[in-house]
């Protein structure tokens, strides 16, 4: 799947909990969506769509395709490095 380009608007460190590929989506839940990161992982709680409004991470699900094999990213580059 192609990396889901988002802005953060806020996030919050989930510490060394989980892994995975960088960018790859953990876990989903009342806080947000929990991302891998180069070390450890972060919840996403508040995030922004291109061309769309700024809204909570769990709203974001219901109107966007976000599931195991959901990774995120930056506009125009795959996720590398630390997130």
């Amino acid at each position: 799947m192609d990396a889901l380009n988002v802005k953060v608007l806020g996030l919050v460190d989930a510490g060394a909990q989980g892994s995975g590929p960088v960018g790859s989506l953990l876990e989903s839940g009342p806080q947000g969506f929990r991302i891998a990161c180069a070390d450890g992982s972060v919840w996403l709680q508040r995030l922004q769509a291109p061309s769309g409004k700024p809204m909570a991470a769990q709203d974001f699900a219901n109107g966007h395709p976000v599931g195991p094999a959901t990774r995120f990213g930056r506009p125009g580059a795959e996720p590398q490095g630390g997130l």
